[in-house]
């Protein structure tokens, strides 16, 4: 069971700017998408047997949004099936995988906070970026 696994994943947390960092979004669910994104990532990892695993998670601003980014070292995803990843019930875990996580995380950044989601494969695994309009004041 990946849940009871003893694995120890390292998860290092950075934030890359000094800017003030200003949205409005619901705190719950900004939890359920990071921790779709967590688990995705620890699972990939455990899945390709990864030594010494780590995720990256980084906080970052340009003009207009609040970049948060889940970088993995799972190996990425297939080039394949990269383009079905936020479907509803689409897996790459077979029988394991429910195929609700990456939906659940694409429809809160997308529909509830008015987001983006950027997706790439890196040199060791995949890295996903959430894109967060900046607003001064709560509207």
């Amino acid at each position: 069971d990946l849940y009871t696994s003893n694995d120890e994943i390292e998860i290092i947390f950075e934030q890359q700017t000094d800017q003030d960092m200003h949205t409005y979004i619901n705190e719950g669910e900004l939890s359920q998408v990071l921790l779709a994104l967590l688990s995705n990532a620890r699972e990939a990892m455990i899945a390709k047997e990864v030594q010494d695993a780590k995720i990256n998670v980084r906080i970052d601003a340009d003009d207009q949004n609040i970049l948060i980014s889940v970088e993995d070292m799972g190996g990425g995803i297939p080039l394949d099936v990269i383009d079905q990843i936020f479907d509803p019930y689409f897996s790459t875990k077979s029988l394991n995988g429910s195929g609700i996580g990456l939906f659940m995380v694409h429809t809160i950044v997308y529909q509830n906070f008015g987001g983006e989601i950027e997706l790439e494969n890196t040199q060791l695994g995949t890295k996903i970026t959430i894109l967060i309009l900046r607003k001064s004041s709560k509207t």
